[in-house]
């Protein structure tokens, strides 16, 4: 918030500089030879999970997306009066009529995980109105499959269950074994 307070007056934005960093990131792994071009996927989360939906709506090199404990809708985040993050909100998107909602189908039909807790702060029935949108979509283009939702039973954070369903999941999009 401090950063992207002072860059905004400047006509800057803190989310392009976090997406700038991250396509960088994907360069640098595409030079590394243990990197499978055709596996690679985001996942974080709260801040985390606000650039894993950004930056899998912009980079093409990214084949599945998992952001945790952040999506819901802009209203459940007004009606909970949340104070989110500067970072978190596209400036011009929302005024424009984007929804959390629009940044997701962006890839679709990529495999998409939306997770998120049942006791977070981004209101979890935002979460499951944005999946139930986003499913629609992913219907309508055939792939229903292609995305899930996972709540959690606790409070923010990227819980054991939580990581326990992203891996399975990547695993079984990318026809990976698990070790346990």
């Amino acid at each position: 918030n401090h950063l992207n307070r002072r860059l905004l007056p400047l006509g800057e934005d803190m989310d392009v500089w976090r997406i700038w960093d991250a396509v960088r990131a994907v360069d640098y792994m595409l030079t590394r030879s243990e990197i499978d071009p055709e596996r690679i996927a985001v996942n974080g989360n709260s801040g985390g999970g606000t650039m894993t939906s950004l930056i899998a709506a912009v980079e093409d090199r990214i084949a599945m997306s998992c952001p945790n404990c952040y999506i819901t809708t802009w209203l459940r985040n007004v009606e909970n009066e949340l104070p989110v993050d500067g970072e978190q909100i596209v400036p011009g998107f929302a005024a424009d009529g984007g929804e959390m909602a629009d940044l997701l189908i962006l890839k679709a039909p990529n495999p998409l995980l939306i997770m998120g807790e049942k006791d977070d702060f981004f209101d979890i029935r935002g979460t499951r109105e944005t999946y139930e949108e986003v499913k629609r979509i992913y219907t309508i283009l055939g792939v229903p499959e292609r995305v899930r939702l996972f709540v959690g039973e606790n409070s923010h954070g990227f819980k054991y269950h939580g990581r326990r369903a992203a891996y399975g999941f990547f695993n079984e999009i990318f026809g990976l074994q698990s070790d346990d």
